[in-house]
């Protein structure tokens, strides 16, 4: 019989998967191969980039400047400056990110020389100051040490005004931040901004402190609260009260 065609309707589309090439067995479509490309990319990215552990901030001990100069020649304004530099020196390193300052006194010379201090305090690294006076000048000269070895790994030398406090202390704690290149300095470290007689007043309560040379903390902090009403924007007079409240309390 003669064979009989069908003639499929303008509605009904030609079924063209029996035209389709299957790829060869084994082999997979280009299509896939490429998202599993990508996704080992991004794998791969993520191993690298993935966030690690924090690292441990630099532990330095930030020790009393050794005042170099005649006892008979020891005044309260030789005083004030040497409290000045350590209050700089701290302020110095509060400035860095990944790095922790550790405060220091007087008294902690009883436990030797600047490294057996910084080993007794748990430090990684030690922080030195001397002073020289001349003339109306102060040579302070700053040392950072390696605790494990004793490597100095920087020096510096500068010359500051003695009579300009604050200048001084800006400047020591500029030549501290630099002698840390790797560390990043903080955008948010505020300013000196304080009345220069407020600020021997302030260095004053610190050294005192510092010393616990004072009968309670209780007076300090009144002391304090006046120079916070004319220098109300001096923070470190605010982070003080608040380290001696802690005390007396």
């Amino acid at each position: 019989p003669a064979a009989r065609l069908r003639i499929l309707p303008k509605s009904e589309p030609l079924n063209r998967s029996s035209r389709r090439l299957s790829p060869p067995h084994g082999l997979l479509p280009l299509g896939v191969l490429v998202v599993l490309i990508a996704l080992g990319l991004v794998g791969s990215q993520w191993r690298t980039t993935s966030p690690s552990e924090p690292t441990r901030p630099l532990s330095v001990a930030s020790l009393t400047p050794d005042l170099q100069i005649d006892p008979e020649d020891l005044s309260a304004d030789a005083d004030a400056f040497a409290e000045g530099v350590r209050v700089a020196m701290i302020r110095g390193l509060l400035g860095l990110e990944s790095v922790s300052p550790k405060a220091t006194s007087a008294k902690d010379r009883r436990l030797g020389e600047p490294l057996q201090i910084a080993r007794a305090v748990a430090a990684d690294e030690a922080l030195t100051a001397s002073i020289v006076f001349h003339s109306e000048l102060a040579r302070v000269s700053l040392t950072r040490l390696r605790v494990a070895d004793g490597v100095i790994l920087k020096s510096s030398t500068l010359d500051v005004p003695i009579d300009n406090l604050v200048r001084a202390m800006r400047a020591v704690a500029a030549q501290v931040r630099g002698a840390y290149p790797d560390a990043a300095v903080r955008s948010e470290s505020p300013d000196l901004d304080v009345d220069p007689e407020d600020l021997r007043r302030y260095l004053g309560v610190s050294r005192r402190f510092s010393q616990r040379e004072a009968p309670s903390e209780g007076s300090l902090i009144e002391e304090l609260a006046t120079i916070q009403s004319s220098s109300p924007r001096f923070v470190d007079a605010y982070l003080l009260e608040a380290e001696l409240a802690l005390h007396h309390f």
